[in-house]
């Protein structure tokens, strides 16, 4: 209970405070890039000089700076997160996507499947600085539907490319402006019904948002939340738990006033028409930002290529356990096809690839829960290995994880 009031009492005064939380986040030209940044950005392009030379569009000394802010310059977190950030945007195809525009980025994101038109959020545009503004609408969204519509890897999967869509469009105008700029994220609680609340799908969320801060650190600038409903303190104190200390002390909740604080800054030339502002995308008033709303029926998961149990193969993880199903790629382009549900609870799942000197991961590693659709996929292997599904089972003391699964090579 004692939490709870303090989490209300620190609402209710972030809610009508206007004081700018720039110390949050530097922002700023390369000229003033200070003496302790100019040396923290040349040792860590020394130290990513091998991934650098093929990823150069990460390289920039604003891209940089990012991981350096967002670790608070500690070098043996930096580059092995670096190296885990590009790998599961190898791994993601992220380079096959056009991400050059609103629109390019928009259709990446749909490109997933007819759902993804329902999970509410978009690139609304960009302020008078060049800062990228977010729009996420949750309070439309239906979290029931959405967590039934498809499966969970698919979902992690796609707002990864939404995300880095919306960093390529952050580096391309840091190009342009010659400055250091940031992601305004305004979240739209209008309309929130209780519904919204839906712990499994509240679960899956906050795993993403744990993830994509990972992926994509001190990219916020800040966090604007408005039409907050009664309960904004319940709300809070269900999600703070998935942000970093960072992340929070960007967040601002504002009051009925809201229109007259954000115009001033980013500019009603800018905003939605649908949000009060002047500019339309797509000859629409709420552009590219997917609105939300309820999904039909005919979207929902429906298990066309099911399996009997005389047809699965059953393991068994314990806690604090992996277990691996280990399988052998003779020839190039081989299909593998993967299929399992998890009874349980979560487990993580990735695909390694066995070397006489290491592993490697082929398929990043998410944290799966398969209560409402179950997991499968398939990849093309071009080199002959032996590789592995990996189940690990992390996040309880007392209770197994029952796999049931299927794995077919087509050679």
């Amino acid at each position: 209970m004692t939490a709870a009031v303090q989490d209300s009492n620190a609402i209710k005064v972030s809610k009508n405070s206007t004081k700018q939380k720039s110390s949050l986040f530097d922002q700023g030209t390369k000229d003033s890039l200070t003496e302790k940044q100019v040396c923290g950005i040349s040792k860590l392009r020394t130290l990513l000089a091998s991934e650098l030379a093929s990823n150069p569009k990460y390289g920039d000394d604003f891209s940089l700076l990012r991981w350096l802010n967002g670790h608070n310059y500690d070098f043996e977190i930096i580059v092995p997160k670096f190296k885990h950030a590009l790998d599961v945007l190898r791994m993601y195809q992220a380079d096959k996507y056009d991400l050059t525009s609103i629109e390019k980025v928009s259709e990446a994101v749909l490109s997933f499947g007819q759902q993804w038109h329902y999970y509410p959020g978009g690139i609304m545009g960009f302020d008078r600085s060049g800062n990228v503004i977010v729009m996420q609408p949750l309070g439309k969204a239906d979290s029931r539907g959405l967590i039934k519509s498809g499966k969970i890897s698919c979902f992690y999967e796609s707002m990864i490319i939404d995300a880095e869509g919306t960093a390529n469009l952050l580096r391309l105008n840091e190009s342009k402006y010659g400055k250091k700029l940031g992601i305004i994220i305004m979240v739209d609680l209008a309309d929130f019904k209780m519904d919204v609340i839906y712990m499994p799908a509240l679960k899956i969320f906050g795993n993403l948002l744990l993830q994509l801060q990972d992926l994509f650190p001190d990219m916020v600038k800040e966090i604007n939340i408005i039409n907050c409903p009664s309960v904004i303190a319940v709300i809070f104190g269900l999600i703070s738990s998935f942000l970093s200390k960072q992340t929070k002390e960007k967040i601002t909740f504002f009051g009925s006033d809201w229109k007259t604080k954000l115009f001033d800054k980013l500019g009603d030339e800018n905003i939605l028409e649908h949000w009060g502002g002047k500019a339309r995308i797509a000859n629409s008033g709420t552009g590219l930002v997917r609105m939300g709303g309820e999904i039909p029926d005919e979207l929902l998961y429906k298990n066309c290529e099911h399996y009997g149990d005389k047809e699965l193969s059953k393991l068994i993880v314990k806690p604090k356990n992996t277990e691996i199903v280990t399988f052998k790629v003779r020839k190039p382009e081989t299909k593998v096809k993967w299929w399992f549900t998890c009874e349980g609870g979560e487990i993580l799942f990735k695909i390694i690839k066995h070397t006489e000197k290491n592993e490697e991961v082929v398929w990043p590693k998410i944290r799966i829960t398969t209560e409402f659709v179950p997991e499968f996929n398939e990849i093309i292997f071009n080199t002959p290995a032996t590789y592995s599904l990996s189940f690990e089972n992390d996040s309880n003391f007392f209770w197994n994880r029952t796999i049931k699964y299927s794995i077919e090579i087509e050679e």
